[in-house]
């Protein structure tokens, strides 16, 4: 007699999760669908529909909140200007050649890490700092009618530039460039009280660093949690601490050979630059911490 073996099914229910991208914005969101990336206004959208997206237009939307474009990994041309965006956060999107984010009220622009970008239209904004020194390729550059108090052009390449305009900046006195006669003879789109120059002496700008002078003294350590220390420093020199807006926050004259600064005392959380300075004014480093 054959028997009948009865064996148990055991149904497995595999569930597959889809990476979602966090869309908070619903004017972003609306603009997403329009272009055929999403279908629902639920607060986010699948990753998968965005990260291979070459070129994104979101121009004159009102949005207010560009989250979620950290994974546009793969765009290379943003368009999102006509907005109402007060900041924007690009360090995810390294493949960005061209940024246009014109006519929006952001008071920060950071592209340090978008080595790639050849274009960059800022201009119309509230900014009051822009270092475009770490863009090697950059050769084109609007960032008129902002705020700014110091600009870093010296990227390296300003002699490739194609167009540059930073007129209507009423408290900028100095762009660092890379060759002043080159920038004077070239670059007329600067407001009157304007001038080049290879070192601005701006406490905004990284770049102004005397390497030579810096290696006479330590600072330590970088990034920090709360305290800072210089070593080996000259009797008489004058140490300031300046916040992202150009403020100075901190200034002592040096009556020891080391000295310690607790920045957890001086303000939010962020970055600050620390400049030094010898008994003649000159500018021994210039530099973000």
């Amino acid at each position: 007699m054959k028997k009948l073996l009865l064996l148990p099914l055991i149904a497995i229910n595999l569930l597959a999760t889809a990476q979602t991208t966090t869309i908070p914005d619903a004017n972003f969101e609306q603009a997403l669908i329009n272009l055929g990336y999403d279908s629902l206004i639920d607060g986010g959208v699948l990753t998968a529909n965005i990260n291979t997206v070459l070129t994104l237009d979101v121009s004159y939307k009102g949005i207010s909140d560009l989250t979620g474009i950290e994974d546009f990994t793969a765009s290379s041309y943003l368009f999102c200007q006509g907005n109402q965006l007060t900041n924007i956060d690009v360090s995810q999107n390294i493949n960005l050649i061209s940024l246009d984010c014109r006519y929006n009220q952001l008071t920060t622009l950071d592209v340090s890490q978008n080595t790639a970008l050849t274009d960059l239209g800022c201009g119309h904004n509230q900014l009051t700092t822009l270092d475009v020194s770490q863009n090697t390729t950059l050769d084109l550059l609007f960032c008129d009618e902002n705020q700014l108090i110091c600009l870093n052009v010296a990227n390296g390449n300003n002699s490739n530039f194609t167009s540059f305009y930073a007129t209507v900046n009423p408290n900028l006195s100095c762009i660092e460039v890379d060759d002043v006669t080159y920038s004077n003879n070239n670059w007329s789109n600067i407001d009157p009280q304007t001038t080049f120059s290879s070192n601005c002496n701006n406490p905004c700008l990284p770049s102004s660093i005397n390497v030579k002078t810096l290696n006479t003294f330590e600072l330590y350590p970088n990034p920090t949690a709360s305290t800072i220390t210089l070593n080996s420093l000259q009797l008489g020199d004058e140490v300031s601490v300046y916040n992202t807006l150009g403020q100075r926050v901190y200034n002592s004259q040096v009556i020891a050979v080391t000295l310690s600064i607790n920045l957890s005392e001086l303000g939010n959380n962020g970055i600050y630059f620390v400049r030094v300075n010898d008994i003649s004014e000159r500018v021994l480093l210039s530099s973000g911490y």
